[in-house]
């Protein structure tokens, strides 16, 4: 898992990333950012939790964007939220 904004785009442009989880409070620059990234490297990117919850599941006081790079744990989450 990558978390923070650049460890993220990186994930995502290497081809590394299977799925980008967006926290819903993002700004909204950010939150454009990741939406064009994901669209056109086409990785899911979901937002179904803010910022202080997607923290708290990585460890960290906060977290805006984390980027999945295991595919079977990202399949999994896409799955529990469909």
């Amino acid at each position: 898992m990558a978390g923070g904004e650049e460890k993220a785009l990186q994930a995502i442009q290497q081809g590394k990333a299977h799925l980008v989880i967006l926290a819903v409070d993002a700004s909204a620059n950010t939150a454009k950012k990741f939406k064009d990234k994901c669209r056109y490297y086409q990785v899911p990117l979901i937002q179904e939790v803010d910022r202080g919850a997607l923290g708290k599941a990585t460890g960290r006081m906060e977290r805006v964007v984390i980027a999945v790079m295991d595919e079977g744990f990202a399949d999994a989450m896409l799955k529990s939220v469909e």
